[in-house]
């Protein structure tokens, strides 16, 4: 399990309506119902390997896409003062280490 699989299941286990969740690498499936699909993964928006934020869609099985929203971290959590730096929250992946700066 990486490091991203277990942020998701974190979120995902909070959620009663999502069942039979899948994970695959930065991204999770789930079902709500019968016909409706969610699909959470984490996206980097600026810079490479710097995951900032959390894509959800909603899929219906036989229409496709019905909407999609783009969560940033630093709107659930505000930014975060280091060392008297604001920084976007964010986690960041470096050769085999992915660690979480907020």
């Amino acid at each position: 399990m990486n490091y991203f699989e277990r942020e998701l299941r974190k979120i995902v286990g909070r959620c009663e309506y999502i069942r039979n969740p899948k994970y695959v690498g930065r991204a999770c499936v789930g079902r709500l119902d019968d016909d409706i699909v969610v699909k959470m993964k984490f996206e980097s928006t600026m810079i490479r390997d710097k995951y900032n934020a959390l894509r959800v869609t909603l899929l219906n099985r036989s229409e496709g896409k019905i909407d999609s929203q783009l969560i940033r971290l630093s709107e659930l959590w505000g930014m975060k003062s280091f060392n008297g730096n604001d920084i976007d929250p964010h986690i960041w992946k470096y050769n085999d280490e992915v660690s979480l700066y907020c």
